[in-house]
């Protein structure tokens, strides 16, 4: 999330333009590793803006591990009622850079990952992860989350099913 406006647009087009050229170079099969460089490179190309918060996920298919890291406030969340959570470090991306915690989490088959922003209810994820159906699709989830968004703030959330 970067916020509203003209000023966040700016912020949106440095940071995916960084996220462009930093996976055009990736190997193959990249590592966890990379994460934390690319987190690092859109917090360059994002400074002098008004900042944003990222969470980025990478899957590693060959091991079914899923591993994420993030700046600010944003989550990343199996979408399951026990499931389990993503931590992002405070901070902004191209503000206030702190050192990103890298996380990683096994990955069964079939989980429904979700990212979200801090406009989307952190409580009302939880409540959401009891009360919905295991192989409910990705889709589903996005809308059910974007429903649940709060009317004065940016929202953004991306649902996927892990292999």
């Amino acid at each position: 999330g970067t916020g509203h406006g003209l000023t966040a647009h700016d912020a949106t087009a440095r940071i995916v333009h960084a996220l462009e050229a930093g996976i055009s170079q990736w190997p193959q099969r990249p590592d966890m590793s990379l994460l934390r460089r690319l987190l690092d490179d859109c917090h360059e190309a994002a400074k002098g803006t008004v900042g944003a918060a990222i969470t980025l996920a990478l899957i590693d298919r060959a091991n079914a591990t899923l591993h994420h890291v993030g700046i600010g406030n944003s989550c990343i969340r199996e979408f399951s009622p026990s499931g389990w959570a993503g931590v992002a470090r405070e901070g902004a991306i191209g503000l206030r850079y702190r050192t990103p915690l890298l996380g990683s989490h096994r990955l069964k088959g079939g989980e429904a990952v979700v990212l979200f922003s801090d406009g989307l209810s952190s409580s009302r994820v939880r409540q959401m992860r009891r009360l919905t159906a295991r192989q409910t699709e990705p889709a589903a989830i996005a809308d059910l989350r974007m429903s649940t968004a709060k009317p004065d703030d940016e929202a953004s959330c991306l649902a996927a099913t892990c292999f």
